[in-house]
């Protein structure tokens, strides 16, 4: 990351009220990934993007914790794993983080790309505007990718009444 792109986080930081960021693995590899990742409120990488943290360490549990030590246990996070196993999520409930797997559901896949972004846009829509616990803002966003990936439409009976009862402006920001 150049002093530009660095100024560009620390503006956007400034800017919004909540901050996410999907940070793409050549950010991850340098040095100035922890300290940038700390002014975001989530972080997502994969798997194999964690693994960039330290090329040693190929546990996903370890990267997980390593990734926690870089964010000094304050900011939320997701590692997802694709189909390839559980991921791990890190978040905050009633003022206390804690751990939760990130369980991919069993489906045909006719094509996974995006699965990753579109599982952290579930998990993120879920918490922010219909604020959900992170257990069931992980569990719905692992049956919007399930969706997604097997080629079917993510309709609205898919969100809970409780979601399709509520309008636009009460869950707004």
């Amino acid at each position: 990351m150049d002093g530009d792109t660095l100024a560009l986080h620390w503006y956007i930081a400034g800017k919004a009220e909540f901050r996410a960021w999907f940070p793409h693995p050549n950010q991850v590899k340098h040095e100035s990934f922890a300290e940038v990742a700390r002014l975001y409120d989530y972080v997502q990488m994969n798997a194999m993007e964690a693994a960039l943290l330290d090329p040693h360490v190929a546990d996903l549990e370890k990267l997980a914790l390593r990734l926690r030590w870089l964010l000094e246990e304050k900011v939320e996070f997701a590692i997802t794993n694709g189909g390839d196993g559980e991921g791990l999520l890190w978040a905050q409930d009633n003022g206390r983080f804690g751990w939760h797997k990130i369980r991919p559901e069993q489906v045909r896949v006719l094509s996974d790309v995006g699965a990753g972004d579109t599982w952290g846009s579930a998990y993120l829509i879920s918490r922010r505007f219909f604020a959900e616990n992170a257990a069931n803002a992980c569990a719905w966003a692992g049956q919007t990718v399930a969706r997604s990936i097997s080629g079917q439409p993510l309709v609205p009976t898919q969100v809970s009444a409780k979601f399709v009862n509520r309008s636009w402006a009460e869950t707004a920001l």
